[in-house]
């Protein structure tokens, strides 16, 4: 890939900037959603303890569950119906049928699509499924190589989170759209714990549930696989199987990169600011680099090591793509987007392999 120099974002001056580490704070400061598999119960838990709670219609009314402006559940078995709700849980319009996929227990969003997994479905041998964000259009988007349960969307690595599950859950998986492997890391939540998984965009950490065997109990891990902690909330006493923190309803600057590599990849953008330059920025990891200079001087990447600026597009009418060569040198490593004016930054998304 080629750099180029617009708008002050300098290949040069990036590439000279030393990497800074993030830190992860000991809290859980968003309100985390909870959906329970043996009763209709949903708890909306904050620092450690429930702020509300509402039924749904019933057992089959999720759990599998996705929250952005109101919270819309699918059916959990083939033709069982899911609800939506606001997030107060006062039933609104919305009515979500399962097309034929047993035990989705849990969801994930990025305001475009949904996604769930179907924890106990033997025809699809357990796969991810997709749909629009009304639960329409669902169908198989890739199979996990382990059987799994939980499922969040990280708009930050513009990634799915997994957590393997077959009554306790051992380890937790980072995965492209293609179902390639980004990343995993070992856990220990047997008895029933895992079964739900939620990113929290605050401060970048994963939370898992606790059921059955560890009812009650909620697990927070840091994107590297660190346990941070355990919380033990008063007044669960169900089962927790979907678990979901509320996304930014689709609004988000986002990024997706498709295709092969070495070959032709695909840089595809949404809900960018219309009529503007943007920057395609390389960096070979994930990490955090500063632009030192220039009109974006000050701005954070979410890239680091040997960054630099390879292309510069229109954003057109917000969304669009191009597509493009590259190499073996580029393949498995990461993109961003950096709108001119404004300085926003897409998600970071990795070139597959």
């Amino acid at each position: 890939m080629r750099s180029r120099r617009i708008n002050g974002l300098s290949a040069t001056a990036i590439g000279a900037v030393a990497a800074l580490t993030c830190g992860s704070a000991l809290a859980q400061t968003s309100e985390l959603y909870l959906t329970s598999w043996d009763t209709p119960q949903t708890f909306v838990v904050q620092n450690g303890a429930i702020v509300r709670q509402f039924n749904r219609s019933g057992t089959s009314d999720g759990p599998g569950l996705v929250v952005q402006s109101s919270i819309k559940c699918i059916g959990q078995d083939p033709g069982a119906n899911g609800r939506e709700y606001d997030l107060n849980g006062a039933p609104l319009s919305g009515m979500y049928a399962n097309a034929g996929y047993a035990s989705l227990y849990d969801g994930a969003t990025d305001g475009v699509h949904n996604w769930s997994v179907a924890h106990n479905d033997f025809n699809t041998n357990f796969a991810v499924i997709q749909a629009d964000a009304d639960w329409q259009g669902q169908q198989v988007l890739f199979v996990p190589a382990n059987r799994s349960s939980g499922i969040t969307y990280d708009s930050t690595r513009n990634c799915l989170w997994i957590s393997n599950n077959n009554g306790g859950s051992d380890r937790v998986q980072q995965f492209d759209f293609n179902g390639n492997v980004l990343s995993e890391f070992p856990v220990s939540l047997q008895s029933g714990g895992g079964y739900g998984i939620a990113w929290d965009p605050a401060d970048d950490t994963l939370w898992l549930t606790g059921a059955f065997g560890t009812t009650g109990k909620i697990y927070q891990y840091s994107t590297s696989g660190a346990p941070m902690q355990t919380l033990t909330i008063s007044g669960i006493a169900a089962n927790i199987l979907g678990a979901e923190f509320q996304a930014g309803g689709g609004s988000r600057y986002t990024l997706r990169v498709t295709g092969r590599c070495p070959g032709t990849v695909s840089v595809a953008w949404s809900n960018a600011t219309p009529s503007r330059q943007q920057g395609i920025v390389f960096g070979n990891n994930q990490g955090t680099t500063i632009i030192p200079t220039g009109a974006c001087q000050g701005t954070q990447l979410g890239v680091q090591g040997s960054v630099r600026l390879v292309n510069t597009v229109g954003t057109g009418s917000g969304s669009g793509s191009v597509n493009g060569q590259a190499g073996t040198a580029a393949c498995g490593h990461y993109l961003q987007l950096v709108e001119s004016g404004s300085c926003n930054t897409s998600n970071v998304a990795r070139i597959p392999q």
